[in-house]
């Protein structure tokens, strides 16, 4: 067994990076906002995964909404998406062979980088656990949807006020345009 601790967010990329390029069956990830594909490295660890290895690629985020334009990177490079609520902790899990766990630690303002440690794991017997515990996750997750409205349901079941108000303000604007449109006649 080997244990391996992360002391900040680049080292924790970087072990996640390289579990991507060791797996050669299943890669596994759960994360927050799924943004790490916008990481030219993981990028690419993926793509050679699923393109040169034939790796199958799976990842849950925690919801859909805001973070959706990840979810289709991920979808383009050829990985599988799905959604949960599962918390704030990130793994990435290549086969039975290695496991990176990654901790966010508290964020001092909205636009201040995250920060984690984490732990690189090499044993096959905790990896197989944590993969049968990622495969009960990915049964209960759900699909990405495919439109505006699944989004908006989404959004306005977290944030019903704000949706609406929106909403509101769309329709008035739209009445006004065709008015002013109306009125120009």
């Amino acid at each position: 067994m080997k244990v391996v601790f992360l002391p900040d967010r680049d080292e924790v990329i970087r072990a996640t990076i390289d579990t991507i390029k060791i797996a050669s069956v299943d890669c596994m990830g759960m994360g927050s906002q799924i943004a790490w594909i916008e990481h030219p490295d993981f990028l690419h660890a993926l793509e050679d995964a699923v393109s040169k290895r034939n790796v199958t690629v799976r990842v849950i985020g925690v919801r859909e909404g805001d973070v959706k334009h990840f979810a289709d990177q991920f979808q383009d490079v050829g990985a599988n998406v799905r959604y949960y609520p599962h918390g704030d902790v990130r793994v990435a899990l290549a086969d039975t062979k290695r496991a990176v766990l990654a901790f966010p630690l508290p964020c001092t303002g909205i636009h201040v980088r995250r920060r984690y440690t984490g732990l690189v794991i090499e044993h096959e017997a905790f990896c197989q656990w944590l993969k049968a515990r990622f495969d009960e996750i990915w049964e209960k997750a759900t699909q990405p949807s495919s439109g505006f409205w699944t989004l908006l349901k989404e959004d306005f079941l977290r944030n019903p006020a704000t949706v609406t108000a929106g909403l509101i303000g769309a329709l008035i604007g739209a009445a006004a345009t065709l008015l002013a449109v109306w009125l120009m006649k």
